[in-house]
């Protein structure tokens, strides 16, 4: 994802992204393409006022990836329903986008790797983008 775009999201939701660090040699601390960036904003929104809200240790997002095809959230904390519901909902919204550009997309397979795209980015000259 761009860092621009991350570092934005992360900025937005300081208490449930405290914990998330950087595996990656660029920095990045979300491990997905920018396709999905509305899904984690929209999760991460709902995600930082179920933290805000807890009496006790606010849950933390320890790790942002693509996973199979679809967008994996892991927490750390006590989590509650309502957490795992909103979590739930971005995999399951991740495997209708485009992990590339954000529009309606399927999941489907590019050089032994399973990924969710769009017509458009289906091309042959898109897949470059997954670094296949």
């Amino acid at each position: 994802m761009n860092l621009d775009d991350e570092r934005q999201i992360i900025l937005a939701h300081p208490l449930i992204f405290r914990k998330l660090e950087s595996r990656l040699p660029r920095g990045e601390r979300f491990e997905c393409a920018p396709g999905w960036k509305a899904i984690i904003a929209d999760l991460a929104t709902g995600l930082e006022q179920i933290a805000r809200e807890s009496s006790d240790e606010p849950i933390a997002v320890e790790q942002v990836k693509q996973k199979l095809g679809s967008l994996r959230v892991y927490l750390a904390g006590p989590t509650t329903e309502a957490a795992e519901t909103l979590v739930d909902g971005a995999r399951e919204r991740s495997l209708r986008t485009c992990e590339l550009c954000g529009a309606p997309g399927t999941l489907t397979g590019v050089r032994h790797r399973i990924c969710v795209l769009c017509d458009q980015c289906a091309l042959p000259s898109r897949k470059e983008t997954l670094g296949q």
